[in-house]
């Protein structure tokens, strides 16, 4: 009879809110112990992320950073995510954590329902994200939730030439970084766009042509992604030396857009990395409201604290933000930490990789490494 209590309560407590938990938690130590289990978090984190896709009032919640304003209008998304010279930079987000950047590239994971924060491991290349390249950020970033190892991921890119970018990755459990190789394109858009567990960024290869590049985050191997070629409006459009396309996600599938020419141009990736499934979206798309979880806050000597962090719920069309990350409602915490440490030795920095990347596979040369 008592299990069957505890089932119940589970069953109720599974339902409520990141806030009203955090307060349930308050109330015995067996609530605070069965909420802050990992089984209980990733059941409640599935049931937000149900309960979102069958809200017939929303197409998506949404996370996006804000000025001092907190207005619409000064949302960083899109291809404008360093156009700001704001204090804090978006780089995505997964099963609830945001992943950020300060102006000093300092790099933190937070859970804006929770207030927690987490510091990572600064990369010394990120000491280059203020300097430019042809007037763009030598870095480009992506995060996002590797399954097979139950960790979080974050990428950084490095523009070693102008048609050679160079990826490291970091796990959350870990908090080092480790090299992953070169690839021969420069990126047009300096945050990649999660969907079905890989980030995608828009590239340039050195023949000038725009890709889709893909990074696997299971697999961490690179793979370009089929761009709709067929249709002669998109082949047109692309050509175009004045378009600025961008990645974003449409009902759980892959989009690429133009931010100056919402809604004129989009196209849907209706079956991932199926060339055929790419679609155009009508001009007369009957879009629903998304939930756009504002973040915004105030830095200490640098230091972004759970006390600082500010977030707040505003609507949005989902043409006007399509390009901001998925967001969950979530109890998943960033200080997640490894079950046993590894012990590591130390790779030197000039310890050459590099990865070739080929249509519909990646060969991928590196040397032997110790673990």
């Amino acid at each position: 009879m008592a299990m069957l209590q505890v089932d119940i309560y589970e069953q109720i407590l599974i339902r409520l809110g990141v806030e009203d938990l955090i307060c349930c938690k308050s109330v015995c130590k067996s609530w605070h112990f069965l909420i802050s289990s990992n089984r209980f978090i990733k059941d409640h984190l599935k049931h937000s992320y149900n309960d979102d896709c069958n809200n017939t009032q929303i197409e998506h919640r949404r996370v996006a950073i804000t000025g001092l304003s907190a207005s619409l209008f000064q949302l960083e998304i899109g291809s404008w995510y360093f156009s700001f010279r704001h204090r804090f930079h978006l780089l995505g987000s997964s099963n609830g954590l945001v992943c950020i950047s300060i102006h000093n590239a300092q790099l933190f994971v937070v859970n804006p329902l929770t207030r927690e924060v987490r510091k990572l491991r600064k990369h010394n290349l990120c000491n280059k994200l203020r300097a430019e390249c042809e007037g763009k950020p030598v870095l480009c970033f992506g995060f996002g939730y590797d399954s097979s190892i139950d960790d979080y991921k974050v990428v950084v890119g490095f523009m070693k030439s102008k048609y050679v970018t160079c990826f490291h990755v970091l796990t959350l459990k870990s908090n080092a970084w480790t090299l992953v190789g070169d690839v021969n394109y420069c990126y047009l858009r300096s945050v990649g766009v999660l969907c079905n567990g890989a980030l995608h960024w828009v590239m340039k290869d050195p023949n000038e042509n725009k890709v889709i590049l893909s990074f696997d985050l299971s697999r961490e191997k690179f793979k370009q992604i089929p761009q709709p070629d067929d249709d002669m409006v998109y082949q047109s459009y692309i050509r175009a030396p004045c378009s600025i396309i961008s990645l974003g996600i449409i009902d759980e599938c892959l989009c690429i857009f133009d931010q100056y020419l919402l809604p004129q141009k989009i196209w849907k990736m209706n079956h991932y990395n199926v060339k055929q499934s790419w679609t155009s979206v009508t001009h007369d798309w009957q879009m629903k409201n998304d939930f756009v979880h504002c973040l915004s806050g105030l830095l200490k000597h640098d230091v972004l604290c759970d006390k600082s962090l500010c977030h707040e719920i505003q609507l949005c069309r989902t043409q006007d933000i399509i390009g901001a990350p998925i967001y969950v409602q979530s109890l998943v915490s960033p200080r997640i930490q490894s079950h046993a440490k590894q012990k590591r030795k130390k790779q030197p920095m000039n310890n050459k990789r590099t990865v070739k990347i080929l249509k519909g596979d990646i060969t991928v040369h590196r040397p032997t490494l110790e673990v």
